[in-house]
């Protein structure tokens, strides 16, 4: 068991977090902390963050992509309060894509980065070519639906895309 004592983040007041086996299983709210040092410690929930493209010079879409980069990225995160995030994976070309996400699936066998990846974030190809409507989007990789492609690339990501 291990125990976090901190301020509620809603009230100021303080509480202690009993975690067992990486789990809160109890929260105590408490009369004063049994530490002065923890009087600008706040306990909160992590944020959660539906598009990540990159972290700390990790980009999701670059050439190359490997766990280690994966779990750099998610290591980083965690420090400024992110728990949970989508790693998103912009338009490019089909084999990029593929590779990248099958990377991104290889990550997430680590029960500790699976935690954190609910799922996937595919940002393009299928999206419209017109100038503006594609944003940044390289124009060359952009194209029209394909089932069959999009079936690869979620076989490739074992079905985490959402």
């Amino acid at each position: 068991m291990k125990e976090i004592e901190g301020l509620s983040y809603l009230e100021g007041k303080p509480i202690s977090i009993e975690i067992i086996d990486g789990k809160i299983s109890k929260i105590i709210r408490k009369d004063k902390l049994t530490d002065s040092a923890y009087a600008n410690f706040f306990i909160a929930p992590g944020f959660i963050d539906v598009q990540v493209n990159g972290y700390m010079g990790v980009g999701f879409s670059s050439p190359g992509l490997t766990v280690e980069d994966v779990r750099k990225a998610i290591q980083s995160l965690w420090k400024v309060g992110v728990t949970t995030y989508l790693p998103t994976i912009v338009t490019s070309s089909h084999e990029s894509l593929v590779e990248n996400f099958a990377v991104l699936a290889e990550a997430t066998h680590d029960p500790d980065i699976a935690l954190s990846v609910p799922g996937f974030h595919l940002e393009g190809p299928f999206i419209s070519p017109e100038d503006g409507y594609r944003g940044a989007h390289n124009k060359d990789w952009v194209r029209l639906p394909d089932w069959q492609e999009f079936l690869k690339i979620n076989n490739a990501a074992e079905n985490k895309i959402i």
